[in-house]
């Protein structure tokens, strides 16, 4: 049988077994101080082991786009008594309803981490697969991330839940949580390929390092410049991306920019990009 993949077991996963950091949207706070969790969200299974030996237990608590600060969480609502799985014998504990987070301050404090400047174009895998890769996505700090299309790409992967902007989000953010980042990636979707990159200069103007990644024997393109460059990679299906006939040109076309051709050994090359620089900080 398939493995189901569900958020809470992602948190696990991606965050480990105990996190000292929560990350909120905006829009769950009531009066930028105060949030209301329920103990089934994904966020809280990371929390659970600071929770159970002090409750309340105080950590520090990221909302997107905003900043940093202290909060205290604490149980709101106990369910009432229930049994732990598979142990009736064992005297029946509380189970909590829901969690109460209060922060100190409204007051936000910068992350102090680099300005993303690596980016991802990304014809999209099966859909638990992309479940499982979101989290990394953000974790590793990419700014921009655009989902796409390919001949080798279901058309029905875009129709999954998955894609669906709110599940996004909560699958970036385990691992923003993870980095203690509060800058939430952007998200563009375009099924097609060919549409996408003849739009892809509104998507990402300025001064960016186009990379392909496929199999190849010498590296051609542009030099990467982490210094000054941003960088966009595309990574297409497992198989990589279609080949022309007899041609080694990679079949992605070239509007608006020079299209570099890089193997695997690119993804050392990202690390740099994120290199502390005084200008860069957000």
């Amino acid at each position: 049988m398939m493995r189901r993949w569900c958020l809470p077991v992602l948190a696990a996963l991606v965050l480990g077994t105990q996190l000292d950091f929560l990350l909120l949207e905006p829009e769950e706070l009531e009066g930028r101080r105060r949030a209301v969790l329920p103990f089934t969200d994904p966020r809280v299974k990371a929390i659970q082991p600071l929770l159970w030996a002090n409750d309340p237990c105080h950590l520090q608590c990221g909302i997107v786009g905003e900043g940093i600060g202290d909060a205290e969480v604490a149980v709101l609502q106990w369910k009432g008594l229930s049994f732990p799985p598979g142990r009736r014998g064992v005297r029946a504990r509380p189970e909590p309803k829901s969690l109460e987070v209060l922060l100190k301050t409204s007051e936000r404090r910068d992350p102090g981490l680099p300005k993303p400047r690596k980016h991802l174009l990304l014809a999209i895998p099966r859909p638990s697969r992309l479940e499982r890769l979101l989290p990394h996505v953000a974790h590793m700090g990419v700014g921009h991330l655009i989902l796409t299309g390919a001949n080798k790409v279901d058309a029905k992967y875009f129709r999954s839940h998955v894609m669906e902007g709110s599940y996004l989000r909560r699958c970036l953010g385990l691992g923003l949580a993870g980095a203690k980042d509060t800058t939430m990636p952007q998200v563009t979707i375009q099924p097609s390929l060919q549409e996408l990159l003849r739009g892809l200069e509104q998507i990402l103007p300025g001064d960016v390092t186009r990379l392909v990644a496929h199999p190849v024997e010498e590296e051609e393109g542009p030099a990467l410049r982490p210094s000054s460059s941003e960088v966009l990679m595309a990574i297409g299906p497992e198989a990589g991306w279609e080949e022309s006939g007899s041609s080694t040109t990679c079949v992605l076309p070239q509007p608006g920019g020079q299209w570099g051709r890089r193997g695997p050994v690119v993804f050392s090359l990202w690390s740099e990009l994120n290199a502390p620089d005084d200008s860069d900080q957000h």
